[in-house]
């Protein structure tokens, strides 16, 4: 072999049956998540509300085959049925989910209105179980194995203004737990990772000095970058983590 079909062998981590669905990919770390699975073999379907924002990534992911749809994660039946389409397509249903789809809320408790707490839930949360509960269904019908990442975040631990935020992502943990007990026996692993602040279009909202306090609140003195998550997502989605389940795994520059 020439050097840069070896180095093709290399990167390949992903057969191409490894069906990866990431949510959220039309943007920031879903976007990233999509573009190196992409890269190392994976074929991706490329899931956002924003159509164009899909279409954008997709038309930047590396090789062929892949898909993108237009997705609300809140919506159970819509989720239901993008899975029951991506298996009819494939003829196999997703081995690897990505919840990447998440909505930010920097906003004090006084201010806080039900329909906001409504709108965070619902996409934070709802999304969240949707999208693992369709793809364990066609996993565990189908008897394939499978890996599930879900998207926790540094501010479960508890900061000002981001109480409901916090609670989604607290929320999240919870559930990944007890889904990763629940399907373990099948085969389907579920693991969560848990950011710290990273320089996405989610942390525009934040006041310019919180930013900076934020980003230097760790040993490394910066946000991280949604490509440094990607890459441990994609290690939860390959088999080099066979043996991870039920673990979160905090990326946060050693957040301190």
């Amino acid at each position: 072999f020439d050097n840069h079909t070896i180095l093709l062998r290399v990167m390949m981590v992903f057969q191409k049956s490894a069906i990866a669905l990431v949510t959220g990919a039309g943007s920031g770390i879903g976007r990233a998540t999509s573009q190196l699975l992409a890269r190392q073999g994976a074929t991706v379907v490329a899931a956002d509300i924003n159509k164009k924002a899909a279409e954008e990534t997709f038309g930047s992911l590396s090789g062929s085959g892949h898909m993108c749809i237009q997705l609300d994660v809140s919506k159970r039946d819509a989720v239901g049925a993008a899975v029951a389409e991506v298996t009819k397509k494939f003829s196999s249903p997703p081995t690897i989910a990505a919840n990447c789809a998440g909505l930010m809320l920097h906003q004090s408790l006084e201010d806080l209105t039900e329909e906001t707490y409504n709108k965070i839930f619902n996409v934070n949360v709802k999304g969240t179980v949707w999208v693992t509960q369709a793809v364990c269904r066609e996993l565990v019908a189908a008897k394939k194995k499978g890996s599930i990442i879900n998207i926790s975040s540094m501010a479960r631990h508890g900061y000002p203004c981001l109480s409901i935020y916090g609670a989604t992502k607290g929320a999240v943990e919870v559930f990944s737990i007890s889904t990763a007990k629940e399907f373990g026996p099948h085969g389907i692993r579920i693991n969560v990772v848990a950011p710290g602040f990273i320089d996405t279009a989610m942390m525009v909202p934040f006041p310019e000095d919180l930013k900076k306090v934020y980003s230097n609140s760790n040993p490394l003195n910066r946000p991280g970058k949604p490509e440094e998550i990607a890459e441990v997502i994609a290690f939860l989605a390959c088999n080099k983590s066979s043996y991870v389940n039920g673990t979160f795994m905090y990326v946060h520059g050693g957040h301190l």
